[in-house]
């Protein structure tokens, strides 16, 4: 088995959106709130969503979501917890899956990818912002676009955009893989970046990147020791209540 760590949503970037999704640090209630990327760019072969649909959501933290993020911005829906899909795209210019679509194209069927985000507290908290795990995938299976029907390809972000149909796509099953009832705190501010906890990455076995550092995911990495990190996981309370929506 095998298992990455992988960074999603929003954050300070410029195609991150230039903001972080709030998070109760007390009740480690959050909000999931996607990236817009480039969707805007893309035309689409179904109707893209908007941020009009996180509003709501974004709302019960008593934070707005900012002028940028309208209720017309198109949103880059991935991972999608109702349809349980991700994607990454194929560079053209280049020829190739991204790098981070050619690390996810090394898992297979049975292995799994962890998400995590960096976070806004909505309250005083150690540190500016809290990396946290907010969901998991067991992959099912994986597709590229082209292989897929209109109708199934809609299903994903990568899938409704119009000439993607190189772009990866992985499913997730349906009995164990979803977003997190509450997030799950995993890092901390030290050696000058945002790094999973001491304790953590002695908890999980090691992941294979240089002192646990997670502030960019350009790369995501393994999980030295998967099922380990799985056995840590699963004795959370926060892991055990599943929600298929986004």
């Amino acid at each position: 088995m095998s298992g990455i760590l992988l960074r999603v949503g929003c954050d300070a970037t410029t195609d991150g959106g230039c903001w972080n999704a709030p998070v109760d640090a007390v009740t480690w209630d959050y909000a999931y709130v996607p990236i817009p990327a480039e969707e805007a760019k893309h035309k689409h072969i179904s109707k893209c969503p908007t941020y009009e649909g996180f509003e709501k959501n974004v709302e019960r933290f008593k934070v707005h979501l900012p002028p940028n993020l309208s209720h017309e911005t198109k949103v880059h829906l991935d991972p999608d917890f109702k349809s349980l899909t991700f994607g990454e795209p194929f560079v053209h210019a280049k020829k190739e899956l991204s790098s981070r679509g050619q690390i996810i194209n090394r898992l297979e069927p049975g292995d799994f990818i962890a998400f995590y985000a960096s976070f806004r507290p909505t309250q005083p908290f150690v540190h500016r912002l809290a990396y946290c795990l907010f969901g998991l995938f067991y992959i099912k299976r994986k597709t590229f676009v082209n292989q897929l029907d209109d109708d199934v390809r809609i299903q994903s972000a990568h899938g409704r955009r119009e000439g993607a149909e190189n772009d990866l796509v992985v499913w997730g099953t349906k009995a164990n893989s979803g977003r997190f009832a509450r997030a799950i705190l995993i890092g901390e501010y030290r050696d000058k970046a945002y790094r999973v906890t001491k304790d953590l990455l002695d908890a999980w076995g090691g992941l294979k990147v240089k002192n646990g550092y997670i502030q960019r995911s350009v790369r995501p990495p393994f999980f030295e020791r998967p099922e380990q990190f799985l056995t840590w996981l699963h004795e959370r309370p926060e892991a055990k209540n599943l929600v298929w929506e986004n």
